[in-house]
């Protein structure tokens, strides 16, 4: 059975802003919000077609969406496949959790209990924070 394309106004990450700091279920702080991505589920997400290229130097341009989504994983090849299509599909919150070996983690917009001002708290533990 194929998710019904979430509707733009109730997607849960369009209350979320970078710089938001982020703590689980028990209070502990996690981090704070580095980016979000909507997800690929929401009715206004297009289909976004990667043109094959035609000579060995593609043309210089700007970063499209792929560019930025797929950036956004730093080590993109340690998260599972399986899992990567569901955070493309979902949609996602990147949060920087600090550091000097801290890296960064993600979040899926189920794992978010509550959203305030300028908070988001999770119903889950900082453990359970997605880790490429």
């Amino acid at each position: 059975m194929q998710k019904q394309p979430v509707r733009h106004e109730d997607n849960i990450l369009l209350r979320v802003s970078e710089g938001m700091v982020v703590y689980d279920h028990d209070g502990d702080h996690v981090g704070s919000v580095s980016t979000m991505y909507l997800g690929a589920s929401t009715v206004e997400a297009g289909d976004y077609e990667i043109p094959a290229p035609t000579n060995s130097e593609p043309p210089a341009r700007d970063a499209s969406i792929i560019d930025n989504v797929i950036g956004a994983f730093t080590d993109y090849d340690q998260i599972p496949v399986e899992l990567r299509e569901r955070l493309m599909h979902d949609g996602y919150v990147r949060i920087n959790r600090g550091g000097l070996f801290g890296s960064d983690g993600f979040v899926l917009p189920e794992q978010i209990a509550t959203i305030t001002k300028d908070q988001v708290r999770l119903n889950i533990d900082k453990d359970g924070v997605i880790a490429p």
